[in-house]
């Protein structure tokens, strides 16, 4: 898949679980509307975004403007979906990173059914954990999305978007271990830190261990 971003042309695997730290908003609408309109154009895949409803109108807007040809086609055809409402993807207003997984994962049984080719996949996720989600619980969900979509060439192409003034330098470090793709300020960057969902959950453990040898 061939993404513009921020007016670089990046190749990018079908399979793929990247994460966007972003400081602006705008930055965030540019990278979604970039992968809903990425090459090839994505007339047998279904597109998702998940966020906030003025994200999502700006991200239409940009589409819009940029891709007016093939916006209306994929919205009479309902390969187009700006969900605006986390109730869906929380359960019983709670994030747990098994339902939203799982959420994940009947988007593309869904397109597949359809004889779609697959996902693309946008979700704020500082929007839908705001309130109800730990580091940890965060953490957790990035590792299995690495873990399943990443090794396992799931037809999905996710961007977990972050605002970095709300998630902290801590957290940002410990996600870049865990994505091998990044879009830090308006670079996408083949990350030098990552470690597979295997190594990361062995790290936590022994040093688990260490701290609980100590006590």
């Amino acid at each position: 898949m061939r993404i513009v971003v921020f007016g670089k042309r990046e190749e990018i695997p079908l399979s793929s679980h990247l994460c966007q730290v972003y400081s602006r908003a705008d930055e965030a609408a540019q990278l979604a509307a970039s992968l809903i309109s990425a090459d090839p154009v994505p007339y047998r895949e279904l597109c998702i975004y998940i966020g906030p409803k003025a994200m999502a109108e700006q991200i239409e807007q940009l589409l819009t403007k940029e891709h007016p040809s093939f916006l209306l086609p994929l919205k009479e055809a309902d390969q187009i979906l700006f969900v605006d409402d986390r109730s869906a993807y929380l359960a019983r207003n709670r994030f747990d990173p098994y339902f939203l997984l799982a959420s994940h994962l009947t988007l593309i049984n869904q397109a597949l059914n359809r004889r779609l080719e697959g996902v693309r996949l946008v979700i704020e996720m500082s929007w839908l954990a705001d309130g109800v989600a730990t580091p940890a619980h965060i953490l957790k969900y990035e590792a299995m999305c690495d873990s399943v979509f990443t090794f396992q060439q799931k037809p999905i192409v996710v961007i977990a978007q972050y605002s970095a003034p709300k998630i902290g330098d801590q957290i940002v470090g410990e996600m870049m271990k865990l994505h091998p793709l990044a879009v830090v300020g308006k670079y996408l960057r083949r990350n030098p830190s990552y470690l597979n969902s295997e190594q990361y959950f062995l790290n936590i453990l022994k040093l688990t261990r260490k701290r609980a040898a100590e006590e």
